[in-house]
């Protein structure tokens, strides 16, 4: 009789086991939300133990860098630590804590609301570093990186106010009706990386073009797209557009998160130590204050890992010395007298 009155849809009397995930938790996809988040923080633990030997590495062969690079180090550091808390809180607090409670899955909690805020200051901090290398270059590069500036000042603030609308869309089916505000984000930050990579490009192009090398345009173009991050912008992009009403670029960019990071520190691990190049002095001489400035910029350019351009050649003055001979007429007569009085010698004298 009970079983006669049951609704169609009803799960009584059938095993837990046997149950759809559906019917057990309506409305609710695990998959392509959690699921995906927990994969990235899987993947970006791994990450963060690279990025956590290759900090070890920069303090331990780089301690006498400038305040400024050692202070972006560790502020990227802190991010990366940040990070990864609240992504195992995520992963605990969805999949563990709240198992038997499945509403708890339609809301966020304080550590998924400060992921875009976190993610976006990890990319400003070190996409700054790369346009700070961008104006060391030359002069006419610095307008470049002034304006790749106002671009990482857009993503940051955009990141800002997706994580205001966490707060303020309290479920995620309502912060998909502003989940915009992270595509445009990300597209400031494809802006960037974009400039970066191809002033970077072109200074390498330049320093490289007095020595025979066979590397292509397009291989040079390749490495600063994956060194900048320009890869990881794009894809990012792409995977919040298409993405944006599942949590499926969230767990994305954990991982993209860590490769900015690590970009950072590998373009920095990659200089010359003070022990592979030995010491170094200043020639001062006549030149004074001029040379030593000038190699304190290239040790300032050194540091940041900044492309060298090649010298102004100087320019070439061409002078032609023309010298003439000029014979004086009694020196030219000299030879013969004194044959004519060679000639005479041994004859006799008449007196």
């Amino acid at each position: 009789m009970d079983s006669a009155a049951a609704p169609p849809n009803s799960t009584a009397g059938i095993p837990i086991q046997d149950i759809p995930l559906d019917a057990l938790f309506p409305g609710v996809a695990i998959d392509n939300t959690f699921g995906a988040i927990l994969l990235g923080t899987f993947l970006g633990l791994t990450l963060f133990g690279l990025n956590l030997h290759q900090t070890f590495r920069y303090f331990r062969l780089f301690p006498n860098d400038a305040p400024l690079l050692r202070t972006v180090v560790f502020l990227t550091l802190a991010l990366e630590t940040m990070h990864t808390i609240m992504g195992i809180h995520i992963c605990y607090f969805y999949l563990v804590t709240s198992y038997f409670n499945p509403l708890a899955l339609k809301t966020g909690v304080w550590s998924i609301k400060l992921l875009s805020l976190n993610m976006g200051a990890v990319m400003f901090v070190s996409q700054s570093f790369f346009a700070r290398r961008v104006y060391l270059i030359g002069k006419h590069q610095r307008y470049m990186a002034v304006v790749t500036s106002f671009f990482l000042l857009g993503e940051l603030a955009f990141a800002t106010a997706a994580t205001a609308e966490t707060y303020i869309q309290v479920t995620f089916e309502r912060f998909v009706r502003v989940s915009w505000l992270i595509s445009v984000g990300y597209s400031m930050a494809v802006c960037a990386d974009g400039m970066v990579a191809i002033c970077l490009t072109m200074a390498l192009r330049r320093s490289r073009a007095n020595h025979a090398r066979n590397d292509s345009l397009l291989d040079v173009i390749l490495v600063y797209a994956i060194n900048t991050g320009l890869l990881t912008s794009v894809f990012s992009l792409i995977f919040v557009t298409v993405y944006n009403n599942n949590l499926i670029y969230v767990g994305f960019n954990t991982v993209a998160t860590r490769l900015y990071a690590n970009s950072l520190l590998a373009v920095l691990n990659s200089r010359r130590s003070l022990v592979d190049r030995g010491a170094e002095g200043f020639e001062t001489g006549s030149l004074g204050l001029s040379l030593y400035q000038a190699q304190a910029v290239k040790a300032e350019q050194e540091q940041w890992n900044v492309p060298q351009l090649p010298p102004p050649q100087p320019k070439v003055i061409d002078i032609k010395v023309t010298t003439e001979m000029v014979r004086d007429a009694a020196a030219a007569c000299e030879p013969e007298d004194v044959s004519d009085v060679g000639s005479q010698k041994g004859e006799p004298l008449h007196m």
